[in-house]
């Protein structure tokens, strides 16, 4: 039942509230963490790394930097659009490149690139101080396990970064088959959803025995949630109140929030209410686990 009042069913619009933090307009340009992490590193990006915060404050796997870690003068992400990038900057491996004269000096500039990183050593060093301990990550085609196998170890190996952004690869977005008719626990929702528990299963697994686990919480989030019941194409609709799970050894157990009334007879319309606004959580993670006062998580 997590919402906000008279949500956008834009895709657009609900995601850069989601990642502002403000649920009207006008939306600011800047993101919920990333007023956060200025609000904790004053002046960045001068005077970046030094002794006393030598690493990434937040790392993103996945696209372009999100608006949500953009802070009023810079982004305060690093960004990796992909796991085998973040790989390459790890390992100082330079991606494929042609082979030519065009790709000998693509090559050359590529770890140049990387060498001149602020915080590559520093990645590097963490990369490889940790092995993956979990057998449970997906082998393949779950890029979604493939990031959190590579955040766990860098948490692993010693990496100060407070905050790690990663992307699942599939889209809740199943206007049009969603399940298999007359079988609604298989299909591309069953699917979807199997890769996200796979991937947190293994991340959780991996963090614990590597002795980490009371270090990370996660939170999952998406930009709006889905109608009652299914469309006529065996999908649903963009609806209001969505869940969001969190996830960690410091998380207390349970579900927060009651089932809701639904009417005895619901339509393709009808939407699940609202029962906590987004910006609670967003408080609550501010407050109870990246350490801010209220007055600074209200502001």
């Amino acid at each position: 039942g997590v919402s906000y009042p008279n949500p956008s069913f834009s895709h657009f619009q609900a995601q850069d509230i989601w990642f502002t933090g403000a649920a009207s307009a006008p939306l600011p340009d800047t993101g919920w963490l990333g007023r956060q992490l200025d609000v904790d590193n004053p002046g960045f990006p001068a005077g970046y790394p030094n002794p006393d915060s030598p690493d990434p404050l937040s790392i993103q796997i996945g696209g372009a930097l999100p608006l949500a870690l953009q802070g009023p003068n810079i982004n305060m992400g690093y960004n990796a659009p992909n796991p085998a990038s973040l790989v390459n900057v790890a390992t100082a491996t330079p991606a494929p490149a042609p082979v030519s004269d065009y790709g000998t000096e693509l090559t050359f500039l590529r770890l140049m690139k990387d060498q001149s990183n602020a915080y590559a050593t520093r990645i590097t060093a963490a990369y490889a101080a940790q092995t993956t301990l979990s057998a449970m990550y997906a082998t393949s085609g779950n890029s979604l396990s493939d990031q959190l196998k590579i955040v766990a170890r860098l948490i692993g190996g010693g990496l100060g970064t407070s905050i790690y952004i990663v992307n699942h690869p599939d889209s809740f977005d199943n206007h049009v088959n969603q399940v298999v008719p007359g079988s609604p626990t298989t299909g591309t929702h069953a699917n979807i959803l199997s890769k996200l528990s796979v991937a947190i299963a293994a991340f959780q697994d991996d963090i614990t025995q590597m002795g980490k686990a009371d270090k990370v919480s996660g939170m999952t989030f998406s930009e709006f949630g889905r109608r009652v019941i299914n469309n006529t194409s065996s999908g649903t609709d963009h609806g209001s109140g969505a869940p969001v799970i969190f996830f960690g050894a410091g998380v207390n157990p349970g579900i927060i929030g009651t089932s809701p009334v639904l009417p005895a007879s619901p339509t393709g319309s009808t939407q699940v209410p609202m029962q906590y606004d987004f910006r609670q959580l967003y408080a609550t993670v501010m407050q109870k686990w990246l350490c801010m006062t209220p007055t600074q998580s209200q502001t």
